[in-house]
């Protein structure tokens, strides 16, 4: 189950906690600021190209998200069973050297060439319709602003040693088969995990890989703080 609370809400509660006493020692962090977001800056969109590395992870999730691609998937794996029983699997070809049989099947699989360029955004404007709510990604192409720091939600069947945090490095826009998909690239923090004595989850305060993620698959823009070693995140409970 996951659990929100807004920066003010934070911010008043250990404010509480330190006047009532009920806090026996100092937190291993500053407080977080109460000071509201600047307005909102224009955001400028560039064409980006795409590291081959993080093509090829896009098109493992657009297997799972597109509906077009993923009719193609059953066709290919019928067919590569069908070559699996006839005994010639070995010179089967893998899904993107794959042609198939069809003249119609062939015109659909060419329309879903994943193509190797995005529109980047240094910021993006959210509309939640949960509470009405919207919530603002920036990446670290930002010049004046911060960049968000999220974690990616994570199923039921994801262990603790599996839940990642990170920062978004880039945000940018990808066309799919006729639809538009938004993406983030994220830096990941290295050995996150959950600190018993103090209730929250922290990582070690460097990066370990980056990964792209559909921005649909992101929390919300997290509240943090930082001390010597670790980045504390405040407003999640996993």
């Amino acid at each position: 189950m996951l659990i929100y609370f807004s920066s003010k809400q934070i911010f008043e509660w250990c404010q509480f906690l330190n006047l009532s006493g009920k806090i026996s020692s100092k937190l291993p962090f500053p407080l977080p600021s109460e000071e509201e977001s600047p307005a909102l800056q224009s955001s400028l969109e560039v064409q980006c190209q795409l590291p081959s590395k993080h093509i090829a992870k896009m098109q493992e999730v657009y297997m799972n998200v597109a509906p077009e691609l993923q009719s193609l998937v059953i066709i290919y794996n019928r067919e590569r069973e069908t070559a699996r029983s006839q005994r010639r699997l070995r010179k089967f070809p893998k899904f993107a050297e794959w042609i198939p049989g069809e003249n119609d099947t062939q015109t659909r699989k060419k329309n879903l060439v994943l193509e190797p360029t995005g529109v980047s955004h240094r910021q993006y404007l959210l509309e939640s319709k949960q509470h009405s709510r919207s919530y603002l990604y920036v990446s670290q192409e930002h010049p004046t602003k911060t960049a968000s720091i999220v974690f990616l939600c994570p199923s039921s069947e994801t262990a603790p040693q599996d839940v990642k945090f990170g920062v978004l490095q880039t945000l940018y826009s990808h066309s799919f088969s006729g639809r538009m998909y938004l993406w983030a690239i994220v830096k990941l923090f290295k050995n996150p995990h959950y600190d018993s004595s103090s209730g929250l989850w922290r990582s070690c305060n460097s990066f370990s890989d980056t990964l792209p993620v559909l921005l649909s698959s992101l929390s919300n823009p997290l509240t943090v703080a930082y001390d010597d070693c670790y980045v504390w995140f405040l407003d999640v409970y996993l």
